[in-house]
């Protein structure tokens, strides 16, 4: 299978050297409603985070690179390409490895399939290929800025997937690469994310689809940080974090919670315990892969790969 390189982008300046920047960029919208903020890839009184390393993508108009006409191809065939990318990425040594950029090209493949078949992701990525596809997404922070810029456009932010006020919860759907001797675990999951009313503090739960009684046991509030981060034990670079804290550091109530009927948060029940935190990544518009980690357990512990896909956003008014 032959690979774009990344030079072919249009809009794109030449490349020249690898630029390692960890910048944000602030999309101001403070006039705006919250619901045109967040289709406009902005939030009143708060930053829309475009990943680190796209300092410049406001910068770019109407020649930014898109890649939504693949010529006619099916949806079918932009899956099936997108799961072949990533299967043979380990096998693929570019001669010019500035030329060739595999988060940005993963990237643009992923954005040319619909948002509501995007979700087909999960069941065609294997274990194997999850965790190839944290590797393939960090070389998104390696690219120079013009290249990131015109690849993710002016107008994204990660904010266009999280909810834009109190009354909304936002869910993902994933996939956890768990290990073929982990029989009796449930792999599939659901992330949901809410805004606290009062301070906007972003939040989320993890639903993992087991029993109601299982739901009362692991309630799973974790606090978000949208913006550039560090996975201490690797010092890899990440788009979110998620910290599973112990309910007195947690600093949610239960009138912060937009359901009435989920359990009010409690202590973390193993393996989420020893301060679990995760790691995001963006990929694509709507797709993250992450990694887990028991951040203050003193024993070695593997990380947890896992893949989500951005399902919707409900308003609860």
């Amino acid at each position: 299978m032959a690979w774009p390189t990344t030079a072919c982008l249009r809009g794109a300046a030449p490349c020249c050297k690898p630029h390692h920047a960890h910048a944000v960029v602030a999309l101001h919208a403070k006039a705006a409603p919250r619901r045109q903020a967040r289709d406009q890839g902005q939030r009143r009184g708060r930053r829309g985070v475009l990943p680190p390393c796209a300092a410049a993508a406001q910068d770019v108009g109407e020649g930014s690179y898109h890649t939504d006409n693949h010529d006619g191809q099916t949806v079918e065939q932009r899956l099936r390409m997108v799961q072949n990318m990533v299967t043979t990425a380990e096998l693929l040594v570019p001669y010019d490895r500035s030329a060739v950029n595999l988060g940005l090209i993963i990237w643009g493949a992923i954005r040319s399939i619909p948002a509501k078949d995007r979700m087909q992701l999960l069941s065609r990525l294997t274990a194997a290929d999850i965790t190839r596809l944290w590797k393939i997404a960090g070389q998104r922070y390696t690219a120079p800025k013009q290249q990131v810029a015109a690849a993710i456009g002016a107008e994204y932010s990660l904010w266009k997937d999280l909810p834009a006020a109190s009354t909304e919860v936002s869910t993902f759907r994933g996939k956890a690469a768990l290990p073929m001797d982990a029989l009796g675990l449930v792999s599939s999951f659901s992330k949901a994310f809410f805004l606290q009313p009062e301070g906007d503090q972003l939040y989320g739960r993890v639903l993992l689809g087991k029993t109601p009684l299982g739901d009362v046991l692991y309630p799973l509030y974790f606090k978000a940080s949208v913006g550039p981060g560090v996975v201490p034990t690797t010092q890899e670079l990440c788009d979110v974090t998620l910290r599973y804290l112990p309910p007195q550091q947690l600093g949610l109530s239960r009138d912060d919670l937009p359901r009435s009927g989920w359990p009010q948060p409690r202590a973390h029940l193993p393996p989420f315990h020893d301060g679990f935190t995760d790691y995001l990544r963006a990929v694509a518009p709507g797709v993250y892969v992450g990694l887990g980690y028991r951040t203050a357990s003193t024993e070695f512990n593997a990380p947890l790969y896992f893949l989500m896909v951005h399902e919707q956003v409900e308003s609860l008014i």
